[in-house]
Parts: structure tokens; C-alpha cells; sequence
């Protein structure tokens, strides 16, 4: 059964995220292994936002506590659940896509882990990811040190041009990956 029915997930959905704005991001290493808790949150039921604010949180990790939040089951892997269910779509950079798309990059290797996305208001996007330096690498700094900003809501042009020619591979509209579990 779910906790919400379709039409009172897009507040649902915009009220949560409020709440975990400024979580610290937590950059995935493999040695860490997939654990049901920080950063990729794939619980049974959704925990306390004092253990997520001390967990961290991955982009994976927000779209399972979301989908908690909402009564749906978290995921290790969305992207082939989806891809199974035949809701994924091409990314269209021209394409102004509604409030609550998931926009996705899927794992490819430990170096491109990929990325989760979900489009907001004013062609802004709700995700988390920890910023560098300019002189810093992702090789050179170790996960604890990788914090910032974390959970944020920005314009989606910022986090697409990560990777040329656009981050984002793949879209999912909101009924498609809330809809059920």
C-alpha cells in the first residue's frame, strides 16, 4: 500500500527536500560496499533525518530517501529498474522538462559513478554531489573530505555540463519512477 497517493507527491516531495537541504554529501568508494545506510540509503522504511544529516547522502542516496519519504522502496540500482520498465526516455537538452523528472546518468566505473537528478522549478534541479577546487582531483581527496555542498537546488545547466556534451543520458518522468515500487 502506499503511503501517498500520486497527487500529494509533488508536495510531499518539495516539503521533504526542504528538510535535507545542506545534508553533507558522501562520495562512494568501492571499499565501502553497499551498505542499507549512508550514502545510498536503501532501507526498508525511511530513518531519522538526524542519521541521514550524520550519514551523508550520495545523489543515489537522495532519490532513495525521497522514494522512502513517499512509501516507495529505495534502490541500489534505478537505472535498470527503470530500464526494465520501459519509462526511461532520452535526454533532450532543448527540452524543458516538468517538476519531479528524475534526470539520470547511469554508472558506468568507479570514476563515473554516474548521476541522479530531479528537475524543480525555474529550470532548477534538486541533487547532491560535493564540489572541488579548482587544482583538486576526485583521485587526490579521500570520501570525508568531500562534503560540500551536498543536498542543494541549482540550475540544471551546472550539473549537465559535468560531463560534454551533457551529463544527463536519460529522463523519467515523476508518475513513472514514484508511481509504484
Amino acid at each position: 500500500m502506499n503511503k501517498l497517493d500520486n497527487g500529494s507527491i509533488p508536495t510531499q516531495l518539495k516539503k521533504y527536500a526542504d528538510s535535507l537541504i545542506g545534508v553533507e554529501y558522501l562520495k562512494w568508494e568501492p571499499s565501502m560496499g553497499f551498505t542499507i545506510y549512508s550514502p545510498f540509503w536503501i532501507a526498508k522504511k525511511e530513518p531519522p533525518l538526524a542519521d541521514i544529516e550524520e550519514g551523508g547522502v550520495n545523489c543515489l542516496g537522495l532519490i532513495n530517501l525521497i522514494r522512502l519519504h513517499c512509501g516507495r522502496s529505495a534502490s541500489q540500482n534505478p537505472f535498470e529498474m527503470l530500464e526494465k520498465r520501459g519509462v526511461l526516455h532520452e535526454f533532450n537538452r532543448d527540452t524543458r522538462y516538468p517538476f519531479g523528472t528524475l534526470l539520470v546518468r547511469p554508472y558506468r566505473d568507479d570514476n563515473d559513478q554516474g548521476h541522479y537528478a530531479i528537475t524543480w522549478n525555474d529550470g532548477n534541479v534538486l541533487h547532491a554531489y560535493a564540489k572541488l577546487a579548482e587544482e583538486e582531483s576526485f583521485d587526490d581527496i579521500s570520501a570525508e573530505h568531500l562534503t560540500a555542498p551536498g543536498v542543494v537546488i541549482e540550475p540544471l545547466e551546472f550539473s549537465n555540463s559535468w560531463f560534454p556534451p551533457h551529463t544527463y543520458t536519460h529522463v523519467c518522468m515523476l508518475d513513472d519512477w514514484m508511481g509504484s515500487n
